[in-house]
């Protein structure tokens, strides 16, 4: 078998080596494989006697005298045949990925079954499991990631899964799919985290990110003023907006005085509030079971919608984003608004106030201080173009 192009030119054929018997007589029979000119070997464990061996059909035939039935002929066929399936389906994977073949990553595909086993079959029977342990928002990440990967390489198995491919993978999110550093990151980590998953259960592959490096670009946070706050309150007070506008603003606007996320906003009930604080599991991070608590001040305490069970009625998060592009746009605040942006406000207002990063860990549930330490870049970086702009007046 034959398979060729300008960049690939692969075969595979049975042979019985004659010219090495064995002490019984019988010889071993092999599958030759040449890649691009590079000659691979690999021993099926198959042994015969020189008659029982069809030269031109590349098969092995039952032998006269018993020493091959035609049962044990067969089997062995089976099993040639087999070989050169496999060795086929290594030549077709690296034509449709477009990759040479070497003769190291043919020996590893060839002698780990394993490694022709569908990747994205793996990965959709891990996002089934996963269904349980994380919420919504991160199961729909994972399939957009395979999504994108499926894309790239529609036939992807283990044994591609290689330092090469993932370059290959890097170059297509970046040239063909123009996307922004942060989010091809974001792809990275979570096909990473698939490969990690088939290691932890003892799959025999090798993790092509031991070498490859992810680079993640500082995101910028945006996040309100005080006045912008004050703005949003007065306008809300005042009931300025329509029914559904006023609904979202109410919510956004409470977790902009305690920094919860919009998962943690969709769960909270009345049974969360203990003497004035509310007592949360984050949602986002519940398999750590860490318990923040959050004192409610009287804005806070007023803005609460219901007063028994969830104490908000939430929209999706796709239309509470949308509705606060709406609210932003009324408001004339010029900024790109979606409801994590509270959390930011909260956080950065916070510090400007407190000065205090421990308790502003422990309000915003971050396991590590390095995390929380964003927001006081953020509000230096704010005491420094304020005296610049101050030294621009006298220019």
């Amino acid at each position: 078998m034959t398979q060729k192009n300008h960049r690939h030119s692969y075969s595979a054929k049975a042979v019985c080596r004659q010219d090495v018997p064995r002490k019984d007589g019988t010889c071993p029979v092999i599958i030759r494989v040449i890649l691009n000119r590079v000659p691979v070997t690999s021993n099926l464990k198959i042994h015969v006697p020189p008659p029982a061996w069809n030269d031109d059909r590349c098969r092995v035939v039952a032998y006269r005298d018993g020493a091959i039935t035609r049962k044990s002929a067969n089997d062995f066929n089976l099993i040639i045949g087999r070989a050169l399936s496999r060795a086929n389906e290594i030549f077709m994977e690296a034509r449709l990925l477009d990759v040479p073949l070497t003769k190291s990553a043919f020996v590893n595909k060839f002698n780990n079954p394993v490694h022709h086993f569908s990747f994205f079959d793996f990965v959709y029977e891990q996002i089934d499991i996963l269904r349980g342990v994380h919420d919504k928002h991160t199961i729909t990440k994972y399939l957009s990631t395979t999504k994108k990967l499926k894309k790239f390489a529609p036939n992807l198995s283990f044994g591609d899964l290689t330092f090469d491919t993932i370059q290959r993978y890097d170059q297509f999110l970046r040239q063909k799919e123009g996307l922004a550093q942060n989010t091809i990151w974001s792809h990275h980590k979570d096909l990473r985290k698939f490969i990690n998953l088939a290691i932890k259960k003892e799959l025999p592959i090798k993790n092509p990110y031991a070498l490859f490096k992810l680079k993640k670009h500082p995101g910028k946070k945006v996040f309100l003023t005080q006045a912008e706050v004050n703005k949003l309150l007065s306008m809300y007070s005042r009931q300025e907006f329509n029914d559904r506008l006023h609904r979202v603003l109410r919510y956004f606007l409470f977790s902009c005085f305690t920094g919860l996320r919009i998962s943690d906003v969709q769960r909270i009930t009345h049974e969360n509030i203990v003497h004035g604080t509310l007592v949360v599991t984050p949602h986002k991070t519940r398999s750590a079971m860490k318990m923040i608590k959050i004192p409610l001040n009287s804005i806070s305490e007023k803005l609460i919608q219901h007063r028994n069970g969830k104490l908000f009625d939430t929209v999706s998060d796709q239309k509470t984003n949308d509705f606060l592009k709406e609210i932003a746009h009324y408001a004339g605040i010029e900024k790109h608004i979606t409801f994590h942006v509270a959390r930011h406000t909260f956080a950065t207002i916070h510090y400007m106030v407190n000065r205090d990063l421990l308790t502003l860990r422990d309000l915003l549930g971050h396991s590590k201080v390095e995390t929380t330490e964003i927001y006081a870049h953020l509000v230096n970086g704010m005491k420094s173009k304020t005296v610049d702009n101050m030294a621009a007046l006298f220019q």
